[in-house]
């Protein structure tokens, strides 16, 4: 059978399985050109696809792949005010998430193959989208079922499709044929070039190299201003979400993001809940050990309550109309150092992850458990580590003076599966796949994720930022494209947030601090 009658064959059987999907994924202003786009994409490697048998996973991929970066935007349907319209109104990838758990009943595992992301970024999508829904799987999965079973499959439209098809692979050819006909002049140019470049004097080429670079500013007081932060941040008494300012009840040691509040610590060992809008602060306790921590959602928020020799670790849901999550108590330590407890992070599920430094170890409270009666549960595989870092579905372990490495619990041992060496490292990346650190030499990075060990280095981009000899202290992602980096120089002594575009490497003041200061997370 000819390549394009084969094809031709899959698109008529599959058309309306595969066109639901579309549907469920993206809505059906879309499905029908997200379709066909990836059925033509599937042609150019169809002989391929066929022979593995693999051509109607690729569809469904290349399908998902592509939903998940539309530009959002929320379809409300009339009459159905009701868990499909909340599933249409749910951001791209979030919804794409829900489809392929729940209908086409993906692992995470394969689901993060399709979006090309990794596993802990669709945990924690997932855990946002039922957030949103207030629903459960099986309810989920029931209404997605209906709503494909609602949608008016048309007539498979092949010849629209071969012909798109044919024009991709048109198209894909031309660009070979003229890559290959460029790279051949390069080559002929470039020897050409290169006997004039090597009769230069040495050194006006260095100068002019040297003019070409990107400049690298000597203090950070030279970046060029930039536009206020669009996270929070707190300077001596004042919390500032918005370009609004709060007063606080005194200097603040950490500040914790919730949905709608901000949850700030303090030295007293008080915790209050900050409302920007209206202006409201409310006393959640005066009895903390530590400071709060919120999950990387904002759903849940912990801290460490109680007298010394037996502290107590709190967990409350930060969101109080949701029915089901409430205030629980954690039994303390029994054998160690219970007064030097400190919560490390919370996992999307609310599970406590709590360490003990000084003693090199890490304990486990389950989200799960009988609150208030289980026990905490020691994590094994640290080491001589320290944990740094509790993300979406991964620790971060420091082994000092400078390497990290990221791993999983896997039954309460933890499992390395990447090293970084740097003298400071983050792992917070929205999408999972970049590292920002600071070298030895002061300079900071920002680098791709990838499993394994021994990183290759050598494509990292460097952020135009001075040598700081201590690096940053705080950092914070302002969206997908830019963090925060808390810093300090002898320019700027007191400190400063200094924003960086992370696809380029541009940096500019965000704000110089004149006293001291606390970068919320």
């Amino acid at each position: 059978m000819q390549p394009d009658a084969s094809f031709a064959e899959f698109v008529s059987v599959r058309w309306s399985v595969l066109y639901r999907l579309a549907v469920l994924l993206a809505g059906p202003d879309e499905a029908d050109d997200l379709l066909e786009g990836a059925l033509a994409g599937a042609l150019h490697s169809w002989g391929e696809l066929r022979h593995a048998g693999s051509a109607e996973e690729h569809v469904k991929e290349r399908l998902a792949h592509d939903a998940a970066v539309l530009a959002p935007g929320a379809e409300h349907r009339a009459g159905h005010d009701d868990l499909r319209a909340r599933i249409d109104a749910l951001p791209p990838r979030q919804r794409v998430v829900l489809v392929l758990q729940c209908y086409e009943l993906l692992a995470t595992g394969d689901i993060a193959r399709a979006l090309g992301c990794r596993a802990d970024v669709v945990e924690a999508e997932s855990a946002a989208a039922f957030d949103r829904l207030g629903a459960t799987s099986a309810e989920v999965t029931g209404e997605l079922e209906r709503a494909a079973n609602d949608v008016p499959v048309p007539l498979p439209p092949i010849d629209a499709v071969l012909a798109r098809a044919r024009d991709v692979r048109r198209r894909n050819t031309r660009r070979v044929v003229r890559w290959s006909a460029l790279a051949v002049a390069v080559l002929l140019v470039g020897s050409g070039v290169a006997t004039v470049v090597q009769q230069r004097d040495d050194g006006r080429t260095s100068a002019a190299t040297e003019h070409s670079r990107p400049r690298i500013a000597r203090l950070l007081d030279d970046l060029p201003l930039g536009r206020a932060p669009l996270t929070a941040y707190a300077e001596q008494r004042n919390l500032h979400v918005d370009g609004r300012s709060t007063v606080l009840p005194d200097t603040p040691t950490a500040v914790a993001r919730g949905p709608q509040k901000w949850y700030v610590s303090f030295a007293s060992g008080t915790i209050v809940a900050v409302q920007v809008d209206p202006p409201q602060v409310t006393l959640v306790t005066d009895a903390a050990a530590g400071t709060a921590v919120t999950d990387v959602l904002g759903r849940y928020v912990a801290w460490v309550e109680g007298p010394q020799a037996s502290p107590q670790v709190v967990v409350q849901s930060t969101e109080e109309d949701v029915p089901g999550l409430i205030t629980r108590r954690e039994k303390p330590l029994a054998d160690c150092c219970a007064d030097q407890l400190r919560i490390d992070g919370l996992t999307p599920s609310g599970s406590v992850i709590a360490s003990v430094p000084s003693e090199l170890r890490a304990w486990l409270w389950r989200a799960a458990g009988d609150y208030g009666r289980d026990p905490p549960q020691e994590i094994e595989g640290i080491g001589n580590g320290v944990v740094r870092q509790v993300t979406a579905g991964e620790l971060v372990v420091q082994y000092p003076p400078f390497q990290f490495a990221v791993g999983r619990l896997d039954d309460l041992a933890f499992l390395a599966e990447e090293d970084l060496r740097a003298s400071n490292a983050d792992f917070s990346d929205p999408r999972g796949e970049r590292i920002v650190y600071a070298d030895a030499d002061g300079e900071i990075h920002v680098g791709r994720r990838k499993v394994g060990f021994g990183r290759d280095r050598a494509h990292d981009l460097r952020l135009r930022l001075p040598r700081l000899a201590t690096g940053f202290t705080d950092l914070v992602w302002e969206d997908s494209s830019n963090v925060l980096l808390d810093v300090a120089d002898t320019s700027l002594p007191q400190g400063a947030l200094v924003r960086c575009t992370v696809a380029t490497g541009a940096c500019e003041l965000a704000v110089r601090f004149e006293a001291p200061h606390v970068l919320a997370h």
